[in-house]
């Protein structure tokens, strides 16, 4: 192994990130101690305790990225680290001047702890802490208890299958208590860890059975706080569906709900962000474990919750069919509809005195397919039954401790017939109608609602074959709040169905509803003319429910449509990806495609709008500064943003890259030394960012605004330094348009500065020459 001479630049405590060799766990590396001196940076991503050992005698001392200092040892002694709250640690090596020292980094492995026979341990100034593992020897519920002694403060942490965080006691006392269910399949994790260097260090664990393991049978209360994140339950063999149900009255907070396997292996969840969550569990005999856990406590650091159990619902076999419903926090009601022959239902649902209410519609194990929460305590909606099938439908409170009825009807669907627009109006006494829109095979449909009052909220569901799909956004910069968009791909053909509505009681306003049927056809072979070619593509309605957006798709079309109609690039040179169809697959065969036909007097666009991520540090090249790599989240699979700037490297034209996603500033870094790209982002590397902010603006800036010499054509840069001044004039709390220099938003009154100052997002440049990419009407550069 090659000895790494490292010259240590410090900048404080710590030395330069860049000048520091990093290790991962199961790496060895050679270093050479300088002045008696060395530094290697250690990366763990998961949760593991580490054990950093050298083959000579010196001394280590860790620290976190915060100069932190975490453990320390003798010469000729090894460092315990625990990677549970951090993924950097930086340590320095110190023994004779000009030694060679080979330092090693392993996995300190968990010891075994057994019921009813207490283990001691000591973690000393060396060691953060210390793992235990535990099989229960049956189900039950389980109590682990910290005895600390020597006068030091040790913290005690319990963690599932999967590692998953289950609870913890962090007192400033020597003993800590941590409780929960658990199955004889499962193994739990023990972390026992040392908070301070003061004390010996020494301890005993122990852990006995405190009683049977929760059944939940109807329903239970319970309280998550710092000590137990996670409520756990035993869910009785099931002989019918059933329901489970949670939610807390508490003003602040979130919590989720997971239906876990006999393993730990989670097999449904919803996590919608918010204080109410509901799955369907199809009948069996497995032994399965709910739990409700504490995503965030909220300001009270205590969280209140109501699960329950709801199952042998009954199920009508013919329409018209309606049911008074009782419903409150503690009993949820469930029933169901199937028929042989299928078709379109109208589901309605009368709150008690019209109190705030939802309606959920399930269609399978897991999450609601489709869910009602306006404010109105009326909800309806159109509904698509499958022969055969059996749709669930759960009416429930807004607010969890209300208790009342609820009227649950069924009826045959009749609606009108939506060629291509039609025009209507909502009231308070007709707040919701219906429209059936009807495609041909291979298409792709979009169902767009316009309100004509900007503050009026009106919201869209649409239902069809293989098609649930909700879109309730609210006021942007640039949409009123009653404007949404639906579009999918339509394989086969057929009659879908849309709900109108107002998302408020007293909601009254015009609307239009709009249908475009947009065939797929072929992309052309290249020409010797000059051309324009494009892959767009817009994610809004997600495999998993909580990751929903409401405008995504809005954007691809909107985008789609300038350039076939205003810029007249034709169909067959342009690729649209709508929601499903836009997977890893498509997306970046789409890119091949493109670059097999644009030649070196061509123009391609690529335009995304959909979620985007950030990787765990370490996942990043060279090119990124903060060692985390970025993705753009496709319908199935994330595309890195190494393999995109791959993607494009064969391209011979110039590259226009559009990103509206969060994180995708990040991408930039990708591009540098690689010429022909430009790429436009809609957010820093370290933020996200709200819907429809970057493409109206980006579209703005294509229809003219962005031509700065008035010439009638305009250029890529020219639309950067349009897209790059008007990102800095959105608020970052409410999103509103700032005026220029402002400190203080005029809409929300948040003060622009320090951590809430408005972000510049990363654009890259990294074009040879400018490129012409929007001419003014009348003018095409397609074909020119």
């Amino acid at each position: 192994m090659t000895a790494l001479i490292l010259s240590v630049l410090s900048a404080g405590l710590l030395p330069q990130t860049g000048e520091v060799p990093t290790l991962t766990r199961g790496e060895s590396m050679s270093l050479v101690l300088e002045d008696g001196v060395s530094w290697v940076r250690i990366l763990e991503q998961e949760y593991v305790f580490l054990r950093v050992t050298t083959d000579a005698e010196v001394g280590m001392t860790a620290y976190d990225e915060g100069e932190k200092l975490l453990a320390s040892c003798r010469r000729g002694s090894s460092l315990v680290l625990s990677a549970f709250d951090g993924y950097w640690f930086f340590v320095k090596l110190e023994g004779e001047r000009g030694a060679r020292v080979e330092v090693s980094v392993g996995e300190a492995e968990p010891s075994t702890l057994r019921e009813d026979a207490a283990a001691t341990g000591k973690i000393g100034p060396d060691e953060m802490g210390e793992l235990w593992r535990f099989v229960p020897p049956g189900p039950g519920e389980w109590t682990f208890r910290l005895s600390g002694g020597g006068g030091s403060d040790l913290d005690l942490e319990l963690y599932g299958s999967g590692m998953s965080y289950l609870g913890g006691s962090f007192g400033t006392a020597t003993d800590e208590t941590v409780s929960c269910g658990a199955l004889p399949s499962e193994t739990l994790t023990v972390a026992v860890e040392r908070y301070g260097k003061t004390g010996r260090g020494d301890y005993s664990l122990s852990v006995s059975r405190a009683g049977e393991f929760p059944l939940l049978a109807g329903s239970s209360a319970g309280v998550l706080d710092e000590s137990r994140a996670v409520g756990r339950y035993l869910l009785p063999v099931r002989g019918s569906w059933s329901l489970v149900r949670a939610g807390s009255s508490s003003d602040d907070g979130d919590l989720d709900l997971r239906v876990v396997g006999p393993g730990g292996e989670v097999l449904w969840r919803s996590s919608s962000f918010g204080l109410s969550e509901a799955l369907m569990v199809p009948p069996g005999v497995d032994t399965l474990v709910i739990e409700v856990v504490a995503f965030d406590l909220g300001g009270s650091d205590r969280l209140r919750y109501q699960v329950s159990l709801e199952g042998d619902p009954a199920v009508a076999m013919s329409l018209p069919f309606s049911v008074t419903a009782p419903v409150s926090g503690r009993r949820t009601f469930l029933t169901g509809f199937s028929s042989d022959s299928g078709g379109f239902l109208r589901i309605s649902a009368l709150f008690e005195k019209t109190r705030n209410g939802d309606l959920s519609v399930f269609r399978g194990a897991g999450p609601a397919d489709l869910e009602m929460s306006s404010m109105r305590g009326d909800e309806s909606l159109a509904l698509w039954a499958e022969p055969g099938d059996t749709v669930w439908l759960v009416p429930s409170f807004a607010d969890f401790t209300d208790e009342g009825s609820c009227e649950l009807s069924l009826s045959p669907l009749e609606a009108p017939a939506l060629d291509r627009s039609a025009r209507g109006r909502l009231l308070p006494g007709n707040p919701v109608e219906f429209h059936t829109v009807s495609t041909g095979p291979g298409t792709i449909l979009s169902i767009r609602l316009g309100g004509t009052d900007r503050e009026t909220d009106f919201d869209m569901t649409v239902s069809g074959p293989g098609v649930d799909r909700t879109a309730q956004g609210w006021i942007s910069s640039a949409d009123a709040a009653g404007d949404e968009e639906i579009a999918f791909f339509s394989p086969r053909g057929g009659t879908y169905a849309a709900t109108v509505y107002t998302y408020e009681r007293a909601g009254e306003g015009e609307y239009t509803i709009t249908a475009d049927r947009i065939s797929s056809p072929p992309l052309a072979q290249a020409s010797p003319s000059r051309e324009t070619w494009a892959l767009i593509a817009g994610i809004s309605g997600y495999p998993s429910a909580e990751e929903t957006l409401d405008r995504a798709v809005m954007d691809a079309l909107d985008l789609f449509r300038f350039a076939r109609n205003t810029q007249e690039v034709p169909g067959d040179h342009i690729l649209l990806l709508v929601d499903g169809m836009a997977t890893e697959d498509a997306f970046l065969d789409g890119i091949e495609s493109l670059a097999e036909r644009a030649g070196p007097e061509d123009l391609v666009l690529i335009f995304f709008s959909g979620h985007g991520n950030q990787l765990a540090p370490g996942t990043g090249g060279p090119e990124e500064i903060d060692t985390m790599n970025e993705t753009i989240c496709l319908y199935d699979e994330e595309v890195v943003d190494d393999e995109l700037a791959g993607a494009l490297e064969a391209c011979r034209a110039p590259v226009v890259l559009v990103l509206d996603a969060c994180f995708s500033g990040g991408i930039v870094n990708d591009f540098e030394g690689f010429g022909g790209v430009m790429v436009l982002t809609a957010a820093r590397e370290d933020r996200s960012v709200s819907e429809r902010i970057l493409t109206p603006i980006f579209l703005e800036g294509s229809r003219g605004a962005a031509d700065s010499d008035r010439n009638g054509i305009v250029t890529a840069r020219e639309l950067l330094a349009f897209v790059d001044e008007r990102l800095q004039l959105i608020c970052p709390s409410c999103d509103a348009v700032l005026p220029p220099g402002a400190t203080v938003c005029p809409e929300c009154g948040a003060r622009l500065k320090g951590e809430n100052a408005v972000p510049r997002p990363e654009q890259g440049d990294f074009l040879d020459d400018d490129a012409e990419l929007w001419h003014s009407p009348g003018r095409s550069r397609h074909g020119g």
